[in-house]
C-alpha cells in the first residue's frame, strides 16, 4: 500500500500480536492515541480470524488522513483511513473506529456485496459493526461487548429523527435519513440477537460460510441461506422477521410469588408490543447471590412463565448484556428490580445507576436503560429516586430493611447489620 501525507509524520508498530503499523501527524500526544490503536488492531486481528476465517495479509496499516478527508473512517484489507479529526478531537472513537473498519477486512473486500445492491450497507456496515463489538469482547470482556451493543441499540430506539422507521431490508433505507440509526446501529444489534438464538459458534459458522461467497456474493439471501442450513428453518424466519420488521420489542412485565416449602415459585407475565419475534434473557437472582436463568420465548403480545426456584427472590434481571435492541418497564411503577414489589432494593437499583444519560452524540455509551429512568426524562439521577419512593405500593422500613440486605448480597457486598439497614430505611424508606 502506497501512502502519501503533506506534513511530517510519525511511525508507531504495534508492540505485540500481529504486526500493525501506524502513521499520524507528528505530535507527542497523537503517538501515544497511535500507539493505543496499533495495539487494538494488533490484538483484534487474529481474533477476526479465528471467528471469520484468517486475514491473508503479514501487515496492517493504519493512518491519520488530513482533517478535510472525506470520512471519519475507512477500512480497506487490513489498511485503516482514519480523519485526522477523529486522532485528535474525536479519539473516544479510535478504539471503535479501528474495530469496525478493520471489521470490512471481511465485510467489504475478502467479501463484498454487489455493486448496485440496495443491501450493501447492511451486508457491509452492519457485519463489520457486529464483528468489531464481538471482537471488542472477546479481547476485553462481555462487559465491553453489551457497552458497545447497549449504545447501539438507544441510539437506534430512541433517537432516529421525528420517531420514524424503516425495516432494515427496506430498499429506501440507503437513501433516506434514517440509513445510519437503522443500518449501523439497530441491523447490528439485530445479528447479534440471531446469534443468540442460535448459538455464537452455529452463527460463526454461518458468517464462516457466507464469506465464502467471496466479492459480489454478499446478499441477504445467501445471508438467509446459510443461516438456514447451519441453524435451521426456525433460525431463517426469525431472521426473516427481524430483518423485515419496523420497530422493536417493548415488553413490559409483571410477578407474582407463591411461597413454597423449600423457596417460592414466580410467575411472570411478559406483554409485548411490537412483531419481532423474542427470546429473552431472564436471571432470576437469589437471597445469596445464586441465579437462575431462563429464556422465554415470546411469539404472542401476553406470555406467561412459571419457574420454581430454591431460594427467595431478590431480583429479576431481563435480558441485561443487551442481546436485541428492546424496552424494558414493569407494570408495577417503581418495580425496577422486576420482583412484583417496590421496596428499599427498588431505590438501591437507581441509586447505584445514577448519572446514566441518553447520550446527544452518536457512538458513545451513557450506560442508559429505560427501565431504571423512571420519569423517562432521558437521564437518570435523584428526580428517577424520588419517583421509586413515591411509588403508591413502596414497602414499609421493615421491608427496606430487609430488601438493603439482600441488595447489598446481590452486589457482592456484605450484608448491612440492623442498625445501618434502619439508618438507610431513614433516608430512603
Amino acid at each position: 500500500m502506497v501512502m502519501v501525507y503533506a506534513r511530517p509524520n510519525i511511525k508507531v508498530t504495534s508492540q505485540e500480536g500481529f504486526e500493525v503499523l501506524g502513521f499520524a501527524p507528528d505530535r507527542t500526544a497523537t503517538r501515544a492515541k497511535m500507539q493505543v490503536a496499533v495495539d487494538l488492531a494488533g490484538a483484534l486481528l487474529p481474533i477476526y480470524g479465528q471467528m471469520l476465517g484468517n486475514y491473508p495479509g503479514t501487515r496492517a496499516h493504519l493512518m491519520a488522513m488530513p482533517r478535510n478527508f472525506f470520512a471519519g473512517g475507512i477500512g480497506l484489507m487490513g489498511n485503516v483511513l482514519f480523519g485526522e479529526f477523529v486522532v485528535d478531537d474525536l479519539d473516544y472513537l479510535l478504539e471503535q473506529g479501528t474495530a469496525h473498519e478493520l471489521g470490512h477486512t471481511w465485510w467489504g473486500s475478502l467479501a463484498s456485496a454487489p455493486a448496485t445492491s440496495p443491501h450493501g450497507g447492511f451486508m457491509q456496515e452492519a457485519f463489520a459493526e457486529y464483528t468489531a463489538w464481538l471482537g471488542m469482547g472477546r479481547l476485553k470482556g462481555e462487559a465491553t461487548r453489551t457497552s458497545g451493543v447497549r449504545m447501539n441499540a438507544t441510539w437506534y430506539m430512541y433517537r432516529r429523527p421525528s420517531g420514524r422507521d424503516l425495516a432494515v431490508l427496506d430498499e429506501n433505507v440507503g437513501t433516506s435519513s434514517l440509513y445510519v440509526f437503522v443500518t449501523y446501529h439497530k441491523a447490528s444489534v439485530v445479528l447479534r440477537a440471531l446469534e443468540e438464538a442460535v448459538g455464537q459458534e452455529t452463527f460463526l459458522r454461518a458468517l464462516r460460510a457466507l464469506q465464502a461467497r467471496g466479492p459480489g456474493g454478499l446478499t441477504p439471501e445467501a445471508f438467509l441461506d446459510v443461516l438456514g442450513t447451519e441453524a435451521g428453518a426456525a433460525a431463517r424466519s426469525r431472521a426473516e422477521a427481524w430483518l423485515n420488521t419496523e420497530g422493536f420489542p417493548s415488553l413490559v412485565m409483571s410477578t407474582t410469588r407463591q411461597r413454597l416449602s423449600q423457596g417460592e415459585r414466580v410467575s411472570v407475565a411478559i406483554s409485548r408490543v411490537g412483531a419481532a419475534p423474542v427470546l429473552l434473557p431472564l436471571h432470576f437472582v437469589l437471597e445469596g447471590g445464586e441465579r437462575v436463568s431462563r429464556v422465554v420465548e415470546i411469539t404472542q403480545d401476553d406470555t406467561t412463565v412459571d419457574v420454581d426456584l430454591p431460594g427467595m427472590l431478590v431480583a429479576l434481571e431481563a435480558d441485561p448484556t443487551w442481546t436485541m435492541p428492546r424496552e424494558v418497564a414493569p407494570a408495577l411503577q417503581g418495580d425496577v428490580t422486576l420482583d412484583g414489589v417496590v421496596d428499599a432494593a427498588d431505590v438501591m437499583e437507581v441509586v447505584f445507576r445514577q448519572g446514566a444519560y441518553l447520550p446527544s452524540t452518536r457512538r458513545e455509551d451513557g450506560a442508559y436503560d429505560s427501565l431504571y429512568d423512571v420519569n423517562l426524562d432521558r437521564l437518570i439521577n435523584a428526580d428517577d429516586v424520588e419517583q421509586v419512593i413515591g411509588s403508591p405500593g413502596l414497602h414499609g422500613p421493615h421491608i427496606a430493611t430487609r430488601s438493603i440486605s439482600r441488595w447489598l448480597r446481590r452486589r457482592g457486598w456484605p450484608a448491612c447489620n440492623s442498625t445501618s439497614a434502619r439508618a438507610a430505611d431513614g433516608r430512603w424508606a
